[in-house]
């Protein structure tokens, strides 16, 4: 029996935060804890145990309420801007990765972006965070009111856009992200390092028996690429 040939691939679907951009959440609880009456470390347990990032993410807390919040739970004492840069500024792109992406729209394949996201930096997309519309779609969980791990969001990205689980790659920091993904069909990469991810999605490009890119150009050659794996992956 002849063996079925895989389909190419053709989408690739990116996170934004620690995958597109470097967060610093330490830059940010250092700030608020110059202007609250909490100390860093209560600070930095407040964010990780309590909803408030979740609400705010999912488009259920607004940026005046999310100023109140913080307000209310940390004795902060700054205002709604100075929040605004405090969050806006955690944000910086990781250019590695940011060339991957146009990289492989130059390429031929469809990037999408698919990130938790709150109103604040929703609204660095035509500043700090222009390179996003260079995407060929992106969903934002405070646009869309869902959020990721939900299965929702994930159904959301291939109804949208219209795409093929059989044909897609994602690419999260977050592994419970990655392995709902991967219940749809889709193959995920849990994103740990720009070398890595590269060398990830080189070996499963290369795997596309009939890929229709020339990936050797895609990796900076000009030639076909070589039979060996190892040579491409770095």
């Amino acid at each position: 029996m002849e063996a079925v040939p895989k389909i190419p691939f053709q989408n690739i679907v990116f996170d934004l935060g620690n995958v597109l951009n470097k967060c610093d959440l330490e830059y940010a609880i250092a700030r608020l804890a110059s202007s609250s009456l909490l100390n860093a470390k209560d600070i930095r347990k407040w964010l990780m145990e309590s909803d408030v990032i979740d609400r705010f993410d999912a488009g259920g807390l607004s940026e005046e309420g999310f100023n109140q919040t913080v307000s209310t739970i940390l004795g902060w004492n700054g205002s709604i801007d100075e929040l605004r840069e405090i969050w806006e500024q955690m944000l910086s792109p990781d250019m590695e990765m940011v060339e991957l992406m146009l990289q492989l729209r130059r390429e031929g394949f469809y990037v999408y972006i698919l990130s938790n996201i709150n109103p604040m930096h929703a609204r660095l997309l035509d500043r700090s965070l222009h390179f996003i519309r260079d995407a060929h779609g992106y969903i934002f969980s405070c646009e869309c009111g869902l959020i990721k791990p939900d299965p929702r969001i994930f159904e959301h990205l291939l109804a949208k856009f219209n795409l093929n689980p059989d044909q897609t790659i994602f690419i999260d920091d977050r592994k419970v992200n990655t392995e709902i993904a991967s219940t749809f069909g889709i193959t995920s990469i849990l994103h740990e390092s720009p070398a890595k991810t590269r060398s990830l999605l080189v070996n499963l490009l290369l795997d596309a028996t009939f890929s229709p890119l020339p990936l050797g150009r895609f990796w900076g050659r000009t030639e076909s690429p070589p039979h060996s794996r190892e040579r491409l992956c770095y």
